[in-house]
Parts: structure tokens; C-alpha cells; sequence
């Protein structure tokens, strides 16, 4: 466990010098919600942590097609190798908004096909596994929290230029959130706002027992956030 939490650190270390470098303006702008109708919507939940899973249920629009074809990335921003995050989907299933259950058509191995049943927009769910301590991989204990983007949303071919929303449910232990998706306050805590799918999978998210510490240089606030044990670290 303490092998885990050095790399932890090393993670969340790498994620603070990230943020640092290119700032937090966006976390402290509050935008107003999106309109689901025009937004990509991720709600995810952890209720098997123990099991280190996450649970994720996605909203999307389709323009009335007659189907949607979504992707999970094979490769995460700065670290350009072929990786297979799909494999850690264990479970997949689409609904119309009337609860009808639609057709899901895995056509590649990190790629879906739904029948829209031309629906406005439909919603699908999926178990993600998250047992991996790796820079650009997914980690989910009842302390710790650590989602990369690439390894972590599906999204939808074609519309990676809409808004993309996260609701994140949070553990009662959890002291804390970071990310640098802008946050949105206006109607609830951990509710976050991407301006597009780039902007989703180029934003770590890091929750659980965190200690935050926040300072700015030259008028840019930055973070740094520490989790574990920070004997010998200054």
C-alpha cells in the first residue's frame, strides 16, 4: 500500500505541475449550466468502492438519427501509446428516455453502436474497473479517487465539439475535489463543465482524503495536492 500511495503521489505531483503550467482560470469562472438537450451529461457514482468500480450513466443527444456511434480513447493526452481502457468496461447497456431498452452493437473494441429508436437523446450506462495506480489509468478506494480522462468517458463520434457536463458523487470520508474542469456552483457541489470532449479528456479528476493547498505566482492560482503520507516531502 505504501508502493500505491509513493506512485499516488507521484500522479497527483505530476497533475499539480500540469495545472500549475497552464493555471486555473476556467475553475474559477462559474458558467451557468448547460441545456442537457446540448450537452453531453456523465453522472457517475461509486457503489462497490470496496470492489474498485465506477458506475457512469450518460446522457446524449442524437439529432433524431436513427442511431449513435460512440468511442473510448485509446491513448491519453502526453503519453501518445496505444492503451486499451474499453477492456476495463464490464458492463454496457442503452435506454430511450422512456426506460425502453435499446439495441447496443459493440463494433470495434473500444467502439458502440445505439439504436436511437430516433429518439431526441438516449442514455446508456457502464461499470468501469479501476484498479490501476498508473499515470494515465483509473484508481477508486473508499479513500481515494484518481479518473484520467482517456481512460475514463465514452463519448460520441462526431460531437466532441459539444459541452460535456460531469456530476461526480462523492464518498461522506472525502475531504475534497480537484480538477480543472471548471466547476459549476450555481446549482450544486461537484458539478463540472467542459467545454468540449478535448477539454473532458485533457482533465484528471483526483477526490478522497486530500489535503489542498492553494497559492498563486504572477496572478495565477495554482494547486497543489497532496494525499498519503508526506514524510520527507517539502
Amino acid at each position: 500500500m505504501r508502493t500505491t500511495l509513493v506512485m499516488l503521489r507521484r500522479t497527483l505531483l505530476l497533475l499539480a505541475t500540469l495545472i500549475g503550467l497552464f493555471g486555473l482560470p476556467a475553475c474559477r469562472e462559474r458558467p451557468a449550466p448547460q441545456d442537457s438537450q446540448a450537452s453531453v451529461v456523465y453522472r457517475i457514482g461509486f457503489p462497490e468502492m470496496e470492489a474498485q468500480m465506477a458506475d457512469i450513466a450518460v446522457e446524449v443527444p442524437t439529432g433524431s438519427q436513427p442511431s449513435v456511434e460512440l468511442m473510448m480513447s485509446r491513448w491519453s493526452p502526453g503519453f501518445y501509446r496505444v492503451q486499451d481502457y474499453a477492456g476495463k468496461v464490464v458492463h454496457f447497456s442503452a435506454r430511450s428516455p422512456e426506460g425502453e431498452a435499446l439495441a447496443v452493437e459493440r463494433t470495434r473494441p473500444n467502439r458502440w453502436r445505439i439504436e436511437t429508436g430516433r429518439n431526441s437523446s438516449v442514455f446508456f450506462t457502464y461499470r468501469l474497473h479501476c484498479p490501476d495506480s498508473f499515470v494515465t489509468t483509473n484508481w477508486v478506494s473508499p479513500e481515494l479517487l484518481v479518473l484520467n480522462g482517456g481512460a475514463t468517458w465514452v463519448a460520441v463520434v462526431g460531437e466532441e465539439d459539444l459541452p460535456h457536463e460531469v456530476w461526480l458523487e462523492t464518498a461522506p470520508t472525502w475531504t475534497g475535489v480537484a480538477t480543472g474542469l471548471s466547476e459549476v456552483e450555481i446549482d450544486s457541489l461537484n458539478h463540472y463543465l467542459a467545454d468540449d470532449y478535448d477539454t473532458l479528456v485533457d482533465a484528471p479528476i483526483v477526490a478522497g482524503e486530500l489535503d489542498i493547498t492553494t497559492f498563486l505566482v504572477e496572478g495565477v492560482e495554482h494547486q497543489l495536492v497532496d494525499v498519503g503520507e508526506r514524510e520527507g516531502w517539502d
